[in-house]
């Protein structure tokens, strides 16, 4: 492993560095509600949230 690929993490611990995305944070959560009122029809519901620590996802839109 070559030294870029680790930086300083907090509380001084060594962390990897970014790979794949110019942010140090990036997280989802997804909900989704599934009703089945009958065998032959679903109704779902679904709620989701993205976000990063920088604009990240704003630019593929």
């Amino acid at each position: 492993m070559s030294d870029d690929t680790l930086v300083a993490g907090g509380g001084g611990c060594l962390a990897a560095a970014a790979i794949f995305w110019p942010v140090d944070r990036v997280s989802s959560a997804i909900f989704t509600r599934d009703a089945r009122p009958q065998d032959v029809l679903s109704t779902r519901l679904e709620y989701r949230r993205d976000s990063g620590s920088g604009p990240l996802m704003t630019a593929w839109f």
